[in-house]
Formats: structure tokens, sequence, C-alpha cells
């Protein structure tokens, strides 16, 4: 059974990116545009993985794990950010198994932190 990931990304070339190549890599995905259509679908499970963008339109990356603490929810989340400006050391406090990539991103760190994530058993 192949592992599921949530792309939540807004820039269509970098979410079609990632689908293209965590598929073949074998990961079963479903991509979102915004924070909302994420929330909206809200069919997910605590093995599966979300890459969730910093950055979105209306609500923000940070509304995202706001949510996700809420519901309780215990995906693992891969944060990507294109900016290296953002204060993120607070993100990194209140959310210490959080992994953060700066964009752009490449296929041997992405893959690196996803193998990290899944020996660390942080991905069932």
């Amino acid at each position: 059974m192949s592992r599921t990931v949530h792309i939540i990304e807004d820039d269509r070339s970098v979410r079609d990116s990632l689908e293209t190549l965590l598929g073949a890599w074998g990961y079963r995905t479903h991509s979102y545009g915004d924070a909302e259509a994420f929330v909206e679908a809200s069919s997910l499970d605590d093995s599966d993985l979300i890459i969730l963008d910093l950055i979105l339109p209306g609500k923000d990356g940070r509304s995202v794990l706001r949510w996700l603490d809420e519901t309780e929810r215990k995906s693992p989340t891969l944060l990507i950010t294109g900016t290296r400006k953002q204060p993120l050391s607070q993100l990194r406090r209140s959310h210490p198994d959080l992994t953060i990539l700066t964009k752009p991103l490449d296929g041997p760190t992405l893959r690196k932190c996803l193998s990290g994530l899944e020996s660390s058993s942080k991905l069932h």
C-alpha cells in the first residue's frame, strides 16, 4: 500500500512537479491550491504526509498548522517556503517535529527528507 501525500501549494508548477516526482516514487498524491480546499477535503489519515507551503492566498501555512493542532491530527508535515525572510524560529519552537525546506526544492533533498521521516517512524 502506498502512502498518501497531501500537497498544499498555490504555485501550480510546483504542485504539478511535486505530484509527478512523488508519483514516480510510489506515493499517491492529493493536491490543493489553497488551505481552504485542503481543510474542506479533510480526508486526512494520521499516517499521511503533508507538504505545506508557508505563503498561501487566504489562510497561510501557519493557519493549517493551527487547524491540525486543534483537530489533533498527527500527520508528519513538511513545510516549504520560497522566502528566507520569514521568521521561522517561532514555528520551530511551537512545532519541534516540523521539517522545513526552502524552495527551490530539489529531488535528492526532498527524497532524503522523506526517507528521514520514514526511518524515524513518523510515517507508518
